[in-house]
């Protein structure tokens, strides 16, 4: 026994020595990034070590309180706290001026930089950026991300570097949320909101929670153009994510024109666009530093991707709203100027003048008064741009009112991919929101963009149309029986529905199928149902259908997921046929000794699959529920006496 322990306590270790290999080879070079970076600060003129301060050493800051003025506020050293994080400090100081005792620590500073007094040569040098906070606190004390940490993130230039390799947005570091499960959620046929699927799964805590322990300042999302439905809809979405959604407006346009020779510059505020056109949704921070065409911000995350494709613009600062929770900054997005690449816990970096694309939004909605139509821009991340989606739909529908009580929704939704086309799902609700819409909208978003069988699937485009009529059109399946008991193989089979519409009388309709010509003599039963019923009975039949194991499949089965209709009806029969399916190849009628090889050869990519007919009935009500009824067929029945 303790052998064949020993034995297997090697094997673990060397199964998981490429592991431990490969985790202590990215932490040296992270650690060689930050000697490095802190090499440079160490010979800098320009910043200052943590290293160096002490107790009492003070200094100042830079940020925008109004408009696009930079101001300093006072700062005193109180502390450094060493290993706060893994190989990581934080700078304690007290800050003063600019109503900072009032106000305290504002959400929308975050990236501040911070200037201190060089005991050596009393020079003013940069220390690093305002990045951390408490909720509720009673004096102005905040955390600083030393300046050697933001300047370890890869991108930004150090003496030594070779050129930086082109970003891949595909390739995102840092991220632990793609699993086995993200495809087959969006494979399940039930209507949920896929929105926040691929949302982290252990979300930061910003320092805008009840929690008492310092932590990175919120990121407050300023949002013009939305109804407080839409906002208290983003806030729920967002919670726990450090991104704090806020009703705010654009800049007019003598304020526009004053503040066109804006710059990104050390203080200044810097905003990032998450949704541009008839909404505007900005994420606001200062910048910390600019070198060359490089600039850093934030000092913390903001989604801590690593390698990102994010648009960079400027910012304006209408006022700031002092609260006893937490205080924030209301700001707008001025001018894309380019673009962040680089999205690290130590703050984020992007590059002046880059170029990024965003995915296009169009929405139109159709009310018995006329139609409407809107154009978005939506940010191209692939956690965020599936909740984006969903928010700009949700508020195209609600724009200028809610929906009638009794309602009924036709939409249709078509989503552009490069390599696999397009995604388009056309249906009908009725009493249910929009709730369908989203669903419909949202899972191929959230799948293709997290699934583990490929790179991020991004789309070129998205188109939504959503027509609005005020009647409820639904009806339940009460009752389904057939003309007779027996029926010969090649015969239809013909029965009545009985329907209980929404506040109307019952209804009878007629459906019929015809059997197989060669079906087998026995016991049979037919199931007349709903979308819902017959999208989850296909995926029992023919499991192999919805077990993707690429892209393409994937494609294909959130296609075939979607295009059962609500507003018909679907009679199913199970046929006495099956086979095995051996990864996606169906083989029918094997002998019972070859499926049984087939199953020991390949257990895990070889499952028994059934063949059934299905027809559908068009109604002009969405139908739900489900009934039977069952008949025998006899190739040659006896004559009735």
């Amino acid at each position: 026994m303790r052998k064949s322990c020993t034995l297997f306590g090697l094997t673990v270790a060397m199964l998981l020595l490429p592991l431990q290999t490969l985790a202590a080879e990215k932490t040296k070079s992270t650690d060689a990034r930050l000697r490095k970076a802190e090499a440079f600060v160490a010979k800098s003129d320009k910043y200052l070590h943590q290293s160096k301060l002490r107790r009492g050493d003070t200094g100042y800051g830079l940020t925008v309180m109004a408009g696009t003025k930079i101001e300093k506020f006072d700062v005193t050293v109180i502390s450094v706290m060493h290993n706060f994080s893994p190989h990581q400090d934080v700078i304690l100081c007290r800050v003063s001026g600019l109503g900072l005792e009032k106000s305290g620590i504002i959400q929308g500073m975050s990236g501040s930089p911070i200037y201190i007094k060089d005991r050596a040569d009393g020079k003013h040098k940069m220390i690093g950026a305002l990045a951390y906070g408490w909720s509720f606190q009673k004096e102005p004390v905040c955390g600083i991300q030393p300046i050697s940490q933001m300047l370890a993130i890869p991108g930004v230039p150090l003496p030594g570097d070779k050129p930086a390799a082109k970003p891949n947005a595909d390739k995102q570091t840092g991220d632990d949320t793609l699993d086995e499960d993200i495809a087959q959620a969006g494979l399940n046929p039930k209507k949920i909101d896929f929105s926040t699927l691929a949302l982290p799964k252990h979300k930061r805590q910003p320092a805008s929670s009840d929690k008492p322990r310092l932590a990175p300042l919120a990121t407050p999302i300023m949002v013009a153009g939305a109804r407080r439905q839409t906002i208290r809809l983003a806030e729920k979405f967002f919670a726990g994510t450090g991104l704090i959604p806020m009703q705010a407006g654009t800049v007019g346009g003598v304020e526009a024109k004053a503040a066109k020779k804006t710059r990104l510059a050390p203080g200044s505020s810097v905003s990032v666009p998450l949704v541009t056109g008839d909404l505007d949704w900005s994420g606001v921070g200062t910048v910390t530093e600019v070198i060359g065409d490089r600039v850093l911000a934030f000092g913390h995350a903001m989604f801590g991707d690593g390698t990102v494709q994010m648009p960079m613009a400027t910012a304006y600062i209408h006022t700031t709203i002092s609260s006893l929770h937490t205080s924030f900054k209301l700001g707008s997005t001025l001018k894309i100027t380019g673009a962040l690449t680089n999205d690290e816990y130590t703050g984020v970096a992007g590059q002046v003048g880059k170029k990024v694309s965003m995915i296009p939004v169009n929405v139109t909605c159709v009310w018995p008064t006329g139609k409407q139509k809107y154009k978005y821009n939506i940010l191209r991340h692939r956690r965020i741009m599936p909740l984006l989606a969903a928010i700009t739909t949700f508020e195209s529908v609600l724009a200028n009112r809610n929906l009638p009580e009794l309602h009924t929704i036709e939409y249709s939704v078509d989503i552009e991919y490069e390599k696999y086309g397009r995604y388009h799902a056309a249906n009908i609700s009725s009493g249910n929101d929009i709730y369908d819409v989203m669903s419909d909208l949202t899972r191929p978003l959230s799948t293709l963009a997290s699934s583990p069988l490929g790179k991020p699937v991004m789309p070129k485009s998205i188109d939504v149309t959503v027509t609005i009529r005020p009647v409820q059109k639904t009806a339940s399946i009460l009752l389904f029986k057939l003309d007779r008991n027996v029926y010969k193989p090649g015969q239809k089979v013909t029965g009545l529905v009985t329907l209980k519409p929404f506040r109307a009388k019952r209804i009878t309709k007629k459906v019929a199928i015809t059997l197989p010509d060669d079906l087998p003599d026995g016991q049979y039963t037919l199931t007349l149902c709903d979308a819902s019923d017959i999208a989850h009975t296909r995926q029992r039949e023919m499991p192999h259908r919805f077990r993707p194991r690429n892209l393409k499949q994937l494609f294909s089965g959130l296609q075939n997921v979607v295009e059962p209709r609500t507003d018909k009806m679907y009679l199913h029969l199970p046929l006495p046929k099956g086979g095995l399916a051996v990864k996606k190849n169906e083989l029918e009628d094997l002998p019972a000794s070859m499926a049984e090889l087939l199953r020991r050869e390949d257990s895990i990519d070889t499952v028994a699959y059934r063949r059934s007919k299905t027809v559908s009935f068009q109604a002009d009500s969405v139908i739900s529920g489900s009934a039977q009824a069952s008949f025998t067929v006899k190739k040659h029945p006896q004559r009735e006496q």
